[in-house]
């Protein structure tokens, strides 16, 4: 009876100190941003939890410790890091990464030989 009351307090104890943390990922325009990489670590670089955006840009991540280091990935966008001490994070605007091309090839290659009309031209 005694280990069944321990396992019930323990398991309301830890729901107790479990913690989430939640926010919204939007770009400049105030969009929500799809499948945003969360990645939470500890103050000392060791990693916690991770998560992704769902389609209007939240997210909610377990933890047990506070504070934390919140990095924030998408290809599209420039990578988010932040200190954070709160479970309530509200809405991260993030930027846009501009990538220029340095120059584009485009290249074509003429078939040697044409059919045409019971005839079989061949092409210098």
């Amino acid at each position: 009876m005694k280990f069944i009351i321990s396992a019930i307090l323990s398991l309301c104890i830890n729901n107790v100190y479990a913690q989430k943390i939640t926010g919204v990922i939007t770009d400049r325009d105030n969009n929500p941003i799809e499948f945003a990489t969360i990645v939470l670590q500890t103050t000392d670089s060791v990693f916690l939890n991770s998560a992704y955006t769902d389609s209007v840009g939240r997210f909610s991540i377990k933890t047990d410790t506070l504070p934390v280091i919140i990095t924030i990935q998408h290809l599209m966008y420039e990578t988010y890091q932040k200190k954070c001490n709160t479970k309530a994070i509200g809405s991260i605007q993030m930027n846009e990464k501009s990538q220029m091309l340095s120059e584009a090839s485009i290249i074509s290659v003429l078939s040697a030989v044409f059919f045409s009309c019971e005839r079989l031209l061949r092409g210098v």
